[in-house]
């Protein structure tokens, strides 16, 4: 947290924690210590996908600085209570504080004793409302505010593992914060953004400011302090899904991206307790095939399951026309998702058929299906796992940073080793479309 005592300038404000080049730097030592690879500071954009044109930031406690461009002095001071209204005129911010108003290009708030500051979206695609520590920064990008929240690397953790997690186990709260910390120090290492680091959205991971966090939460981001998970000395890509429908999948036949060795997919016995072992959805067939042309840009008249991968996921989709096309699964799933809602594609581990003017999709898991269950993880938690028992399993070879290799992990009686030789279990609508040899599997029109 802040150590209340004011910035003197700009700078200062947004340079909470080590400077981005001696991250990198610490990032790529093997021998630094953990302290000297999570900073104390990462930098979030809020409110992105709300584009707001208009902001109130108010004063939760104590006094509240506001400095605009270069000035080392605060321009006004917030008082417990107070808010100001932030709009914009062209490319300006105009801030309204009771009867006195002001112009600036850009904007930087600060509780001077570190307590958090109340942001709340007054208009934009959807409304927002929460409390953000560290520092807030705001300037105007292509028509809307945009939000910049310096924040402490522990208040985020917690806010992530308690909007991401939600179970009220130790052992997975304590694996999803080192997941939480690993994804940023990971993207603070490549340095995607100049300006911040993550946004607060599941384009990277769900931040929403400490209000009402988990206490259990707070808890496993405090007891793993430091702690982030390496691959040979390197932060790993520490992704994480909902269910994996009992088999998890490699990152390759996911994503379009070289294969990583601690991501590949296995049989999953403990995400039997998640409740998307078998889910159906319905999506109307001409709608989906004009979104299919006009996102493609050339008429689709239907689609292919073009082949699975050896877990049984769905790998590729044909489209079907004048102008055949392949695209991944998951970008189809997505698709789908975002124009008939987000949970109607769970997974790409699914079958589908055409029932009259209507696509019928039956299937499980949630989520893309790489690296860590969140269900498998409670279940493990629940039969007495430790949270390195549960990152050891779904990461391949992988350290916790500081402690070292972590080890496969040992069943005791009562707990039940995860099969690494079956094949994952077939539904009887799995079968489906199927030929006799795997290798083209699925290959069969749906909706012509």
């Amino acid at each position: 947290m802040p150590d209340g005592s004011p910035p003197t300038s700009r700078a200062s404000l947004l340079g909470r924690g080590l400077p981005l080049s001696l991250c990198l730097l610490l990032l790529t030592t093997a021998v630094a210590h953990a302290q000297e690879l999570v900073p104390e500071t990462i930098r979030v954009r809020l409110f992105e996908e709300q584009a707001p044109r208009a902001l109130e930031v108010a004063a939760t406690a104590g006094r509240t600085l506001l400095y605009a461009g270069d000035t080392d002095a605060p321009l006004a001071t917030l008082e417990a209570g107070d808010a100001i209204r932030v709009g914009r005129r062209t490319d300006e911010l105009h801030v309204q504080l009771d009867d006195y108003a002001f112009y600036a290009l850009d904007l930087i708030v600060e509780a001077e004793d570190g307590t958090p500051l109340r942001l709340k979206v007054l208009d934009g695609a959807s409304l927002a409302d929460g409390h953000y520590p560290g520092t807030i920064r705001l300037d105007v990008r292509e028509d809307a505010l945009r939000c910049i929240n310096a924040a402490p690397m522990a208040d985020y953790v917690a806010s992530v593992v308690t909007h991401e997690y939600g179970f009220d186990d130790v052992a997975g709260n304590k694996a999803m914060a080192v997941l939480a910390r690993t994804y940023a120090v990971r993207t603070l290492q490549q340095a995607r953004s100049a300006e911040y680091d993550l946004v607060d959205h599941i384009g990277a991971q769900v931040y929403r400011g400490v209000a009402d966090l988990n206490p259990m939460a707070v808890e496993a981001t405090r007891a793993t302090q430091g702690q982030i998970l390496t691959y040979r000395g390197r932060p790993v890509e520490a992704v994480y899904f909902a269910s994996s429908g009992g088999h998890t999948a490699n990152n390759d036949a996911v994503w379009e991206a070289r294969p990583l060795p601690y991501l590949r997919g296995k049989p999953d016995p403990f995400d039997a307790v998640a409740p998307y072992q078998d889910w159906r959805a319905l999506v109307p067939r001409d709608r989906l095939l004009r979104i299919l042309s006009d996102t493609y840009g050339t008429p689709v008249e239907g689609f292919l399951l073009h082949g699975r991968s050896d877990d049984g996921r769905v790998e590729k989709i044909k489209l079907l026309g004048p102008q055949e096309r392949v695209i991944s699964s998951n970008a189809f799933r997505l698709l789908v998702n975002r124009h008939f809602g987000e949970t109607r594609l769970r997974s790409t581990f699914f079958d589908a058929r055409r029932a009259g003017d209507r696509y019928v999709f039956k299937g499980k898991g949630y989520g893309h299906g790489v690296g860590l269950s969140q269900w498998g993880a409670h279940a493990m938690a629940e039969e007495g796992y430790d949270y390195r028992d549960i990152l050891a399993f779904y990461y391949d070879g992988v350290a916790l940073h500081p402690e070292g290799a972590l080890a496969t992990p040992a069943y005791a009686d009562g707990m039940r080793p995860p099969d690494t030789t079956a094949a994952p279990a077939q539904r009887p609508e799995e079968t489906w479309g199927k030929t006799s040899t795997s290798s083209s599997r699925t290959k069969r029109r749906i909706g012509w």
